[in-house]
């Protein structure tokens, strides 16, 4: 029998962890649950592209004014809100 990645997709969904949240500017913004993230966040990652990871995980939506110190903190701050640990290369 044959593993069905569709059903183990839908039991995940149902365990997702929460949105990890911050605001700057009086403005919220999210990263989705660490399980939701893509594959390709991990190769940014590893190739030390922190900022285009965070964009990626962000939908494409950066804050005005975010520096890329920003962007570390906030990914590690994510990292520790799901549990994972130091992330590669950041």
């Amino acid at each position: 029998m044959a593993f069905d990645l569709e059903a183990a997709r839908a039991k995940r969904a149902e365990e997702a962890q929460e949105e990890f949240t911050y605001s700057l500017g009086g403005e919220k913004f999210s990263l989705p649950p660490q399980t939701a993230w893509p594959i390709d966040v991990g190769d940014l990652l590893a190739q030390g592209k922190v900022k285009e990871a965070f964009v990626l995980l962000s939908n494409g939506r950066f804050p005005e004014g975010l520096t890329l110190g920003d962007v570390k903190v906030i990914m590690e701050a994510a990292s520790e809100f799901y549990g994972m640990g130091s992330l590669p290369n950041s």
